[in-house]
């Protein structure tokens, strides 16, 4: 269990495999910002559809290219459900849930990562999607120079809601 203290305080880059939702979590997270009337424009409390996608937008907030730590994510059809394991984030008003995989069950799935993000940059990816999101994490370069910066980055999620089929 993952203990946040503080709205939107500023968290160091996230070194295990993890999505940012879990099957439940999703769509409990987009009934509570609906029900809020804060996040979402519209004319109705809640979504018409149950066909949407949480997005990642992730970026750096820096003049200087991300070296250290860089993002990586995992092709999500190399993740049987047997690796995928849920833990709880509690927050002062609400109690969140995501998924992970150990470090001994990542390294036998297919990665990707961007090395170098520009701050003119942006990787996207689905975080929540009703069968499959994205595994990601920041991750120790090897090759990462001894005297490169911090790495600084925002994450922005967005809500894309899709008409039913």
């Amino acid at each position: 269990m993952h203990s946040c203290d503080e709205k939107n305080a500023a968290v160091a880059p996230v070194a295990f495999t993890h999505t940012d939702y879990s099957l439940f979590s999703g769509p409990k997270r987009i009934k509570e910002l609906t029900e809020s009337g804060a996040y979402f424009t519209t004319n109705t409390t809640s979504p018409t559809t149950n066909n949407y996608q949480i997005i990642n937008v992730w970026r750096s907030c820096t003049e200087y290219p991300v070296y250290r730590q860089p993002l990586a994510i995992v092709d999500a059809t190399t993740v049987p459900a047997a690796d995928v394991k849920t833990f709880q984030l509690r927050y002062p008003h609400r109690t969140g849930e995501n998924e992970c995989m150990t470090a001994d069950t990542a390294k036998n799935h297919k990665w990707f990562y961007y090395p170098m993000v520009q701050k003119d940059e942006a990787l996207i990816f689905v975080t929540y999607d009703t069968v499959k999101h994205v595994f990601h994490c920041a991750f120790p370069h090897p090759a990462t120079p001894v005297d490169s910066p911090t790495r600084i980055s925002i994450e922005i999620r967005a809500v894309a809601f899709y008409d039913e089929k």
